[in-house]
């Protein structure tokens, strides 16, 4: 119990600390534009919780193997949660990196053609669209993976 005294002063330094870091991130997203700048810091309270909370129960004599079994399955449910939001959020931008490896073995620029609705002279083959000039002049981005997924006519002279 007297051990778990001593961690009180621990636990308030730590929180000094964690809240050192979390105002530090906020500066650094007013100049870096850093998405979700309390993340780390959280994470960093969270785990400084997490290891005076253990080692108090391990001075008490509590087992404290499930604690890191159940903080292990915590852990890994998120970072399967992360991965999931990674691969649907990635989903539109691979398949118009997909699409780009067949157009740009198909299509070359100065090239008319007629996709869909689209119909002009291929100007430009980026990774993620193909930017096409119509017959008044105006310019379009086609994304690529629209080329992969219709039919592409192309007219020669």
């Amino acid at each position: 119990m007297f051990y778990s005294l001593l961690h009180i002063p621990t636990y308030i330094g730590d929180r000094q600390v964690a809240g050192g870091l979390h105002d530090k991130s906020f500066d650094l997203s007013k100049e870096k534009k850093v998405p979700f700048p309390s993340l780390v810091a959280n994470a960093v309270k969270v785990l400084i919780i997490y290891i005076v909370i253990t080692m108090d129960l391990a001075q008490l004599g509590i087992e404290v193997p499930v604690l890191y079994l159940a903080f292990g399955i915590i852990l890994g449910e998120l970072m399967i949660g992360l991965g999931a939001g990674f691969a649907f959020g990635i989903k539109d931008v691979s398949r118009n990196m997909g699409g780009y490896l067949q157009v740009n073995e198909v299509l070359k620029p100065g090239e008319d053609i007629k996709v869909g609705e689209y119909t002009g002279t291929v100007k430009e083959i980026t990774r993620y669209n193909v930017i096409i000039r119509d017959d008044k002049g105006n310019q379009k981005a086609i994304p690529n993976k629209y080329l992969v997924e219709n039919t592409v006519t192309t007219f020669s002279d």
